[in-house]
């Protein structure tokens, strides 16, 4: 977070911590609110402004003094709210059911798309490029337009498998890192294609 802080979640709590994680503090009026936040996100284009996924009532929330106070946005979605990400553009991106939506207007308007079965994490290029990714039960996809389309990459792959978590590498936008869980292996696709290979230990 720009402003130094880190947050962690909990099932209707957050805790705060400035100094690395020597310290934490507990986010009480967050729970008071009866918010159940499901993921959190930062803008990089304005360090205060934060979105979290309210899975108890679908709906966005959005805060403009870095969770000091929160507003919930006006949409309800029609299934229980997943991963939020927000891209270098100020795209604010959430997963929910078989679909991702995306606003570039904080939360006042969405489009949303046809995505993965069940996406369990979303990510956007570190570099700024229109490129985000998705990890999800039914493989890995890749968006190259800002989350207007989705291109299911890897069919065919011998080592076609349920993704549970992505990262993309923030040196090299190209190259994503894929976690199956059961089995556990690591997956890495290195070119725009989507080829993946096991990643060595």
């Amino acid at each position: 977070h720009g402003l130094g802080r880190v947050w962690a979640l909990g099932t209707k709590t957050a805790h705060e911590t400035r100094d690395g994680g020597l310290t934490w503090e507990s986010e009480e009026h967050w729970p008071r609110c009866g918010f159940r936040i499901r993921d959190l996100a930062v803008s990089p284009r304005a360090a205060r402004r934060l979105f979290a996924g309210d899975d108890g009532n679908r709906r966005m929330l959005a805060s403009a003094d870095a969770g000091a106070s929160w507003q919930a946005l006006d949409r309800v979605f029609d299934s229980d709210l997943g991963d939020v990400v927000v891209d270098l553009d100020g795209q604010v991106m959430v997963a929910h059911g078989n679909k991702v939506s995306r606003s570039g207007d904080d939360g006042q308007s969405w489009q949303t798309a046809p995505a993965g079965q069940a996406p369990a994490r979303l990510a956007t290029d570190p570099q700024g490029a229109a490129f985000h990714h998705q990890a999800a039960s039914s493989g890995y996809f890749r968006s190259i337009d800002g989350g207007a389309h989705w291109q299911h990459l890897g069919n065919g792959n011998p080592f076609f498998a349920a993704y549970s978590d992505l990262a993309v590498d923030p040196n090299l936008g190209s190259r994503v890192y894929l976690l199956r869980r059961v089995p556990l292996v690591f997956f890495v696709s290195n070119d725009m294609s989507g080829t993946i290979t096991i990643k060595d230990s």
